[in-house]
């Protein structure tokens, strides 16, 4: 097989486990264990499809093992920097509320946060270039956090690992409604 032909051949298969990945991540999303494993599970199994189309055309067994344990650590790659960084992040979260609401106001995240990690979020956020300070309690996000998010949240959306932030999203919804009830 020829290196072009072999290339092309590698990048089917790491597309189809991929696909393979997404499906079975969603079809086991209803499982409540930690993310991260069942995710890596996942990979070790969609990996073995690029294996198949590896040797579907001919490929040699020691080139099919390579493929496989390269398919694998790019998909635990997105895991990590994917799914179980966007169900578990608040800076995330915080980036994700700002692009949907248009701004993050401090007294409404203090009420759900701790003031320490909030602050701290605030800071990483800040010094990380996505999201500047209006005024003294609104801080609005950049370009760089809507970028993320038209990004990021939809892969949480697909994966189903914006649940956590759909649950922060209406608490400070209810928040602020219930604050706008007492004025």
């Amino acid at each position: 097989m020829s290196i072009r032909k072999k290339f092309l051949v590698c990048i089917l298969g790491w597309l189809i486990s991929f696909i393979i990945y997404i499906i079975l991540l969603v079809c086991f999303s209803f499982l409540d264990n930690v993310l991260f494993f069942r995710a890596c599970l996942i990979s070790v199994i969609a990996g073995i499809f690029s294996v198949i189309i590896w040797l579907k055309f001919k490929g040699d067994h020691f080139e099919a093992i390579l493929n496989y344990i390269t398919c694998v650590l790019l998909l635990i790659l997105f895991t990590i920097i994917g799914p179980t960084f966007i169900d578990r992040s608040v800076s995330y979260h915080m980036i994700f509320y700002a692009v949907d609401n248009g701004s993050i106001n401090v007294s409404d995240m203090k009420d759900i946060y701790l003031d320490d990690m909030f602050q701290k979020r605030i800071n990483d956020e800040l010094k990380s270039g996505m999201i500047y300070k209006e005024d003294d309690n609104t801080y609005k996000p950049t370009l760089k956090a809507k970028l993320a998010t038209y990004i990021l949240k939809p892969i949480g959306t697909i994966t189903n690992t914006t649940k956590e932030y759909d649950t922060f999203y209406k608490k400070i919804k209810n928040k602020n409604l219930k604050d706008n009830e007492h004025k």
